[in-house]
């Protein structure tokens, strides 16, 4: 009976018959990393403030202003100063 011997072709890298990818695979399937900043009410960051008078008016209560929350170093006082009422 004659045999058949099967060789196995050995391919190396610099061959004509290496089969390498084209590109980049994209990942398609694969969501965004990091989603979207949620949008929030930036008055919810705000606080109510009194201005009031210096004591010679008789009316010392002169109305509201709004001041952006105390956060870390950044103190809601500070956001106070160099303001002139009318």
């Amino acid at each position: 009976f004659p045999v058949a011997i099967l060789a196995q072709e050995r391919v190396e890298a610099g061959s004509p018959h290496t089969i390498m990818a084209v590109g980049k695979n994209k990942r398609l399937t694969k969501g965004k990393k990091g989603g979207k900043k949620k949008v929030g009410d930036p008055f919810l960051k705000k606080e109510w403030y009194d201005v009031k008078a210096p004591t010679p008016f008789l009316v010392r209560s002169v109305g509201k202003t709004l001041v952006t929350k105390s956060q870390g170093k950044k103190l809601a006082s500070d956001g106070l100063r160099g303001r002139v009422c009318e």
